[in-house]
């Protein structure tokens, strides 16, 4: 069993400033009471989950979170054996959590004698993808679509118009 400090809480810290092993640990040499540091949530949840089932770990536990982006693949479930944890962000820390997926393989093409970036994404097309929004360096791009629209000044002038 853990010995818990006087407040009764268990913590660990999640950091995502280091490399980290497909279990969410991102500590080289694991510490033997769990306690990380851990990478990502998932990582952090499932490891004071094992705690808890071992009977190494009774009573509330925290996971603070540092500074970061925490990249997620997939949503994350909590359930009933999560309850007596509390998740929340180290004090002074603002951390983001980021479903996002990275693009490559961007092409360089024109339409209209403009130029633009071209991405074929199969899983899309297939409907097994689905996303609303596009962000280049930060910022958020307008995504091509059907009818055209542009946001400039000539917005009116790049639309489908049907009449009849």
């Amino acid at each position: 069993m853990i010995s818990l400090p006087n407040n009764g809480t268990f913590t660990i810290f999640l950091r995502s400033d280091r490399p980290y092993a497909p279990d969410g640990c991102s500590c080289h040499k694991k510490r033997p009471n769990g306690s990380g540091p851990w990478a990502t949530l998932v990582g952090a949840r499932e490891a004071l989950r094992k705690l808890r089932a071992d009977g190494n770990l009774a009573g509330l536990a925290s996971v603070l979170i540092q500074n970061g982006t925490y990249q997620l693949t997939e949503p994350i479930a909590f359930g009933p054996e999560d309850s007596q944890t509390t998740f929340a962000a180290a004090p002074g820390a603002s951390p983001v959590f980021d479903g996002g997926r990275v693009l490559s393989a961007w092409t360089e093409t024109t339409h209209g004698k403009r130029r633009a970036w071209t991405l074929d994404l199969p899983e899309v097309v297939t409907g097994h993808l689905y996303f609303r929004s596009l962000f280049v360096s930060g910022q958020r791009r307008p995504r091509a679509r059907y009818p055209k629209f542009s946001p400039d000044a000539h917005g009116g002038e790049n639309t489908l118009r049907i009449s009849g």
